[in-house]
């Protein structure tokens, strides 16, 4: 018995010496442990500086902007400033409307514009002319699927090539009639984008504008939606060279503010320092929708450019007999005398600005003619109060690109309004007009 005792006792010490030796053969030794240490600091240190580095914002100034961007590309932060100063003259056929002009500050804007973490945007952009603050693009938006955006906010909803082109891109100073009449202007909403080289997609949900408040007239609000589809059959690598043609629909109801559901529409000159509004029909009361169809169509051949644009829109009553219809369209011609172009943004379907390559700026010239139809004699007959007026203008431009930020613009009209075209009966039709216009325009 005690023979086995012994031997039990010696087995297990044997694996206890077995067991201590093989812990110390891998128990590191203090210089060991030293240089791990070591290491884990200089890894730490390592990610720290990745990190700073990803996460420190260094300035730039590119294409017009100041930006401040982070070394990976994943946050930038864009100042977006417009300023643009107009005035002008005008001169019209008829005595007995007294017209006079207006020196003002078309546009004072100041945007921020952020990208975040690389897959989201956002936009932040305020209007300080016409000695009110006005808010214009407030929305966050998603780009983490390819050549997708999702955006919700205050916003332009799909529609119009015109009316989406940014007003630091315009070529005239004024965008048509039509398109100035028969768009919605930013709403609050929704809306999705897709595009490839060949083609661009969007389409917007939205409601009232952002200064509206449906319980003022004890309504709901008011609802849209839009689509705009462009195709695109030719478009170089660089863009120089594009061929772009498009499809739009635009559906929307009265604004909850407008007591008895009225809507009409009216629209200007073609220069917002001439504030008069000549055509203006009679307003629909009982308004249940407005649905209006567009074509889009633009050629870019290096320094030249042709765009046009053809929409009809009805407003439909539930009053029998009273849902009108209107129509309009513009065509218009540009070309640099310099060796300089437009840009085009494959991602928006629209074109952008000019980056000056002489020493002495770039140079523009263009003709457009556009006409707005707000007539319809199947509803008013031929009263000259009720129907809304045609008018057809045909606008010369000049446009010096001083540099990416300094610009200016000049522009001449002539107005062929016809009889009916009497604010509603605040002037008297068939009055003509010439109008000389001119813009100092900075953006930085």
């Amino acid at each position: 018995m005690k023979r086995n005792r012994w031997q039990i006792t010696i087995i297990f010490l044997s694996f206890f010496m077995l067991a201590n030796m093989a812990f110390a053969a891998d128990n590191p030794t203090n210089e060991e442990l030293y240089e791990m240490i070591q290491e884990l600091k200089a890894e730490k240190k390592e990610d720290a500086d990745k990190t700073s580095e990803s996460a420190s914002l260094s300035s730039e100034f590119e294409d017009s902007y100041l930006k401040f961007k982070s070394a990976d590309g994943n946050f930038e932060y864009k100042l977006d400033g417009r300023i643009m100063l107009d005035t002008g003259a005008v001169q019209n056929s008829n005595e007995d409307n007294d017209l006079y002009t207006n020196t003002e500050f078309r546009r004072l804007r100041l945007a921020l514009k952020t990208t975040m973490y690389g897959k989201w945007k956002g936009e932040f952009d305020l209007d300080f002319a016409e000695k009110e603050v006005d808010l214009k693009d407030l929305w966050v938006s998603y780009i983490g699927f390819p050549n997708t955006e999702i955006k919700a906010g205050n916003q332009k909803p799909h529609f119009s090539l015109n009316e989406v082109t940014s007003s630091r891109n315009a070529v005239f100073m004024e965008t048509s009639m039509v398109t100035d009449s028969f768009s919605t202007g930013r709403r609050i909403g929704i809306s999705a984008s897709n595009w490839g080289k060949h083609y661009f997609a969007g389409a917007s949900l939205f409601g009232d504008e952002v200064a509206v408040n449906p319980s003022d007239e004890n309504q709901s609000e008011g609802h849209g939606y839009s689509a705009r589809l462009v195709g695109r059959p030719y478009v170089s690598d660089d863009c120089a060279t594009v061929l772009h043609f498009g499809l739009n629909y635009l559906r929307h109801e009265p604004m909850s503010d407008e007591p008895d559901d009225e809507f009409r529409y009216n629209s200007r000159s073609e220069a917002h320092f001439v504030d008069y509004k000549f055509l203006k029909h009679d307003k629909i009361e009982n308004t249940k929708d407005v649905q209006t169809y567009g074509l889009e169509l633009t050629a870019k051949l290096g320094k030249a450019q042709f765009q046009t644009e053809y929409m009809k829109s009805k407003i439909n009553s539930t009053d029998s007999g009273k849902s009108p219809e209107f129509d309009g369209w513009y065509a218009y011609v540009s070309y640099f005398l310099t060796d300089d172009q437009r840009l085009y943004n494959l991602s928006d379907a629209e074109f952008g600005g000019v980056r000056p390559k002489g020493k002495y700026g770039a140079f523009e010239v263009a003709l457009r003619y556009s006409t707005l139809n707000l007539n319809d004699q199947s509803v008013w007959a031929d009263d000259l109060d009720d129907n809304g007026g045609e008018a057809k203008n045909i606008t010369a431009a000049l446009n010096w690109y001083i540099n990416n930020n300094l610009m200016l613009k000049i522009n001449y009209i002539h107005v062929d309004n016809d009889e009916f075209a009497n604010g509603n009966g605040d002037f008297e039709g068939d009055d003509d007009l010439d109008i000389i216009g001119t813009r100092l325009q900075f953006v930085f």
